[in-house]
């Protein structure tokens, strides 16, 4: 079983919403035990109530898990498991204190458990984690392997097995690097080393970056309806991920504040596509990720030295705006980037000239 390529190579900095380290994780009870992992192979294969998944509605990573598993229609096929937190506890979602209450949907690894305590020994536990119900392994708390075993091996099963987020078709394979390269690794990055920033100077630097991505991504959007083609994929899963998160909360840590919204219709509209799409906004917990001791550190601490104060029912009327219509009409979109296509042909044949050695004149 492989990885996916983008998913791990955009989150080479670790998101600012995700400081898990799992090389001082101590694993637990005799049947979840880290070092009796197994990796993917083919002996795992996807079946129906056969896994189950560990997430947290705060972390990234669990997001974009969350979005594909719902996207794929796994949600009968997988069992999700959320991990939340008492509120008073002062430790991060990935490292979560004994008493960290746990939403239980269909367990199966302990038929008793209520709380972690009840899961692991000690009082640290990775997220996301994918666990085997038939040989009682932990498989994965790889993000990257997951989603791709959750994208790729329950296509016998899921509701939705005609989306493929990661498709080896050559044409969208090119633009899937093109754009992780131009944009996700540009906004990710940056917002990654802002959360993680040791003085606001060097804050302040990545807002110039995120910035420039934006704006590539602004002119991408122009001429196609998702930020590969006419079809979505788990790039757009990624950044819709980070961008979702940015108007209501992570912008407001910046001096220089830029608003999504009023200053990027293009990425605002597909905001709102991606939001819109069946099953997206189920997963989307703004509560959730302001509350979180990991959003605290990185950038609420940011902003509550700058004096913002939220509105009441914040996340309720931004909510509300994603839901509205978004005027972004595939067949329009499509249109546009044919003339993209078109006009990049003419201007290659203009610089090069015909094979007869005149240029030809545009028209």
């Amino acid at each position: 079983m492989s990885k996916s390529p983008f998913l791990s190579d955009i989150f080479a900095y670790k998101s600012p919403l995700q400081k898990s380290n799992l090389a001082d994780v101590s694993f637990l009870p005799p049947q979840l035990d880290l070092s009796d992992s197994v990796s993917l192979s083919a002996n795992f294969k996807g079946e129906p109530n056969r896994y189950q998944l560990f997430l947290n509605e705060a972390n990234p990573l669990c997001h974009i898990i969350n979005i594909v598993a719902t996207i794929k229609g796994l949600d009968d096929i997988v069992y999700i498991n959320f991990v939340r937190h008492d509120e008073c506890c002062k430790h991060t979602e990935e490292k979560g204190c004994a008493e960290c209450e746990i939403q239980i949907t269909c367990i199966k690894i302990n038929k008793f458990a209520r709380t972690m305590r009840h899961l692991f020994k000690n009082d640290h536990f990775p997220v996301p984690l994918l666990y085997d119900n038939k040989t009682e392994k932990i498989v994965s708390t790889e993000s990257d392997v997951i989603v791709e075993f959750l994208n790729a091996d329950f296509n016998e099963h899921c509701s939705y097995p005609e989306i493929d987020l990661n498709p080896l078709d050559e044409e969208i394979q090119e633009k899937m690097t093109k754009v992780q390269k131009k944009v996700l690794a540009s906004i990710n990055q940056s917002i990654g080393r802002a959360g993680r920033a040791k003085s606001l100077e060097e804050f302040e630097a990545m807002a110039s970056e995120i910035k420039e991505g934006l704006a590539e991504m602004e002119k991408i959007l122009s001429r196609r309806r998702y930020l590969c083609g006419d079809i979505i994929t788990e790039i757009d899963l990624i950044e819709f991920v980070s961008l979702f998160r940015w108007d209501p909360l992570i912008s407001w840590a910046f001096t220089d504040r830029v608003c999504i919204r009023d200053s990027y219709p293009e990425v605002w509209g597909w905001l709102q596509d991606i939001y819109q799409t069946r099953g997206v906004a189920e997963t989307c917990d703004l509560t959730a990720i302001y509350k979180s001791q990991s959003f605290y550190q990185s950038f609420g601490v940011r902003i509550i030295e700058l004096g913002v104060e939220l509105q009441e029912d914040w996340d309720m009327y931004y909510l509300e705006e994603l839901a509205e219509e978004h005027g972004r009409d595939p067949d329009e979109v499509r249109e546009r980037e044919e003339e993209a296509k078109q006009e990049a042909e003419e201007e290659k044949e203009h610089a090069h000239g015909p094979d007869c050695g005149h240029k030809r004149q545009r028209v």
